[in-house]
């Protein structure tokens, strides 16, 4: 009871604070009627309270987290103002003490699989290794064997010449008016043996140089093989060097109230309670501010931007994001700007019925975007231009890059909820049956 009389007092130290509590009773009154507007005053009172100015410490803080450890999903400043007063019953701190909080107890990583391992660049460095020790085998063969080649062909040369010698004397003779037979006889053995060494000769060197063509053969394929084993490792290198190793979160609901229930935050069954009301009040409340969406380089009608802009504020419009109801919630948004809805049991059958094209590049802004690895009736959300869908995912409305949206939920195509084409262009009609 002492910290709700403390942030009672707190409030109404402030005009703000006043304010705040002037709001919370005509919502009160409002919410006997319209739970929702029960909902959006509370939430928006809370904000009040604890949401301070777009650019406070907090708001700073959560957004450097963001940024430097490249985290998607999203994490309330308000809640962690009002974790901060309640531990220590003021929100004046420096963004270094808040980013310290946020890092050591509101933030998890998880190791991501690698497509690259050490053991696979261990593997390809030892392939390298042992393609260079045969290069050098081989080489070193190759040399034994011009040496040899060298030292025949003077072995050649020198029983050419005395062939040839040999061959001389013969002629001389047998060209002489009396022949001297036994010199004659001497003289052809000698050359016969003398040919004979010099076939063999040749014969020996006509086998090495088979022998050295084939090495040369298997030097130019293990230059090859070295050059494309090289290439790929790395390649391999730059890939382990560059794929991140560690993908980081904010906690979650049951994440945060699992830190807050310990030390040094210990906080009981009703605070956590009220933790656990404010986070799902305030998950149907997205950051994306309409007024900051460009639509760069994106051509948009009047509907288009009215579809996007009721998107982006669905709670304030009554839009409840609900738990495995992510058609639900588009089909309510077109429904707000359109006047009517379409029925379509689940994503997967709203992509077969309104499916435009598969085709990411052409996407119209305001198109719905269906998908269908999130569970077995697919998932949905809405392009809202600048690259971005929206969607309520596990009854959390959230904004995520289209990109990642396409790869994280089997992205197959895009299209208008109820056939309803927002462009009016013919060539964006519905064709059904991209799923």
């Amino acid at each position: 009871m002492s910290k709700l009389v403390r942030v009672a007092l707190y409030t109404l130290s402030t005009k703000q604070g006043r304010e705040v509590i002037i709001g919370i009773i005509a919502a009160l009154i409002c919410g006997i009627m319209l739970p929702v507007i029960l909902i959006g005053g509370f939430a928006s009172s809370y904000i009040s309270v604890f949401g301070g100015e777009a650019d406070d410490v907090y708001v700073q803080a959560v957004n450097e987290i963001k940024a430097d450890y490249e985290i998607e999903n999203s994490f309330e400043p308000s809640l962690l103002r009002a974790i901060y007063f309640n531990k220590y019953e003021t929100i004046e701190t420096s963004k270094s003490n808040v980013k310290n909080t946020i890092e050591k107890y509101f933030i998890r990583s998880e190791e991501l699989p690698r497509t690259v391992t050490k053991e696979d660049i261990t593997l390809l460095q030892e392939q390298v290794d042992e393609t260079e020790s045969q290069l050098k085998d081989t080489h070193q063969q190759i040399d034994e064997i011009q040496d040899q080649i060298q030292k025949l062909n003077n072995k050649i040369e020198d029983a050419q010449r005395r062939c040839d010698s040999t061959k001389e004397i013969l002629e001389i003779l047998n060209n002489q008016p009396i022949k001297n037979e036994l010199l004659i006889e001497f003289y052809t053995d000698r050359y016969n043996e003398e040919a004979v060494a010099l076939n063999s000769l040749l014969s020996e060197k006509r086998r090495i140089n088979v022998s050295i063509k084939r090495l040369t053969e298997t030097y130019n394929q293990l230059e090859d093989d070295l050059s494309n084993q090289k290439n790929n490792l790395q390649k391999a290198k730059d890939t382990y060097a560059n794929e991140p190793k560690i993908v980081y979160y904010f906690l979650e609901l049951e994440e945060i109230k699992t830190v807050l229930s310990s030390a040094p935050f210990s906080y009981d069954a009703n605070l956590l309670e009220e933790v656990e009301t404010l986070i799902l009040i305030m998950k149907n409340y997205n950051t994306v501010d309409f007024s900051d969406i460009t639509f760069d380089n994106e051509t948009v009608n009047d509907t288009q931007k009215q579809i996007v802009k009721v998107a982006v504020s669905a709670a304030d419009h009554g839009i409840i994001a609900v738990n495995n109801q992510c058609e639900a919630w588009v089909a309510d948004i077109y429904q707000k700007v359109l006047g009517s809805r379409g029925y379509a049991p689940s994503a997967i059958a709203a992509g077969r019925a309104w499916s435009v094209s598969s085709d990411w590049s052409k996407i119209q802004v305001g198109a719905a975007v269906y998908g269908t690895s999130s569970n077995q009736y697919g998932h949905v959300g809405i392009y809202i231009g600048n690259g971005i869908v929206i969607h309520n995912l596990n009854g959390y409305v959230k904004t995520e890059s289209l990109e990642s949206w396409v790869k994280s939920y089997n992205g197959m195509c895009w299209g208008w909820e109820n056939g309803k084409n927002l462009t009016g262009d013919p060539q964006y009609k519905c064709i059904g049956g991209l799923i």
